[in-house]
């Protein structure tokens, strides 16, 4: 079995009061992310990996910024329940990825 992964939604930032919060919005739903939310959702972005390509692609990410390269299969799940990372699964690569593509939308 194949499953692969990809980020949705529009990203932009808001700036309130100074502080500025990445925001994603998703079926007009926004959704403000933590630092390690955002970097596993920009790997994933523009994106169709297996989750062993985005648990690497996120492992190279966080290299050097104090966070946790174990939190990967944890922030992963919370993006996939946020509806911010979706994912297919299917018996070859090619099925995976059209069963991916055909539930997606511009």
């Amino acid at each position: 079995m194949v499953r692969l992964y990809t980020a949705v939604g529009r990203y932009r930032v808001h700036n309130e009061n100074g502080i500025r919060q990445p925001i994603v919005t998703v079926n007009m739903k926004e959704s403000a992310l933590s630092m390690e939310e955002m970097i596993l959702w920009s790997c994933l972005m523009w994106n169709i990996v297996t989750k062993a390509e985005a648990g690497e692609l996120f492992r190279k990410r966080v290299q050097g910024t104090g966070i946790d390269s174990e939190r990967f299969d944890a922030v992963l799940e919370r993006l996939i329940v946020r509806h911010l990372v979706v994912s297919a699964e299917a018996e070859k690569g090619d099925e995976a990825l059209y069963k991916l593509l055909a539930n997606l939308y511009v």
